[in-house]
């Protein structure tokens, strides 16, 4: 449908690319501040033979769940964006509604 407003295919590819890498980082964001919520309320520990491993939150840890996010979204948003961006209109149009 951006086609047929004059949208080139690497503008239709960037913005699909964009979409997918920014859904998926808020979902990484979501996700981060749920875990940092959850071990400082919980206090979550595992023990076994007399040592116990407490989890604590971290900043780094958080940023690479963050970096981690936006990289699947890119490696995963790469084949639809590449498809949209390398759609024919006309054949697209005939199979609408």
């Amino acid at each position: 449908m951006l086609q047929t407003r004059g949208v080139t295919g690497p503008r239709v590819f960037r913005l699909v690319l964009s979409e997918c890498v920014l859904v998926s980082f808020f979902g990484g964001v979501a996700g981060v501040i749920t875990a940092l919520v959850v071990l400082s309320v919980s206090r979550l520990s595992v023990g076994a033979e007399a040592v116990s491993i407490a989890f604590a939150p971290s900043t780094s840890i958080a940023s690479t769940g963050l970096i981690v996010s936006a990289t699947i979204g890119i490696i995963a948003g790469i084949a639809p964006a590449w498809r949209a961006a390398q759609a024919d209109i006309v054949p697209a149009l005939r199979h609408v509604g």
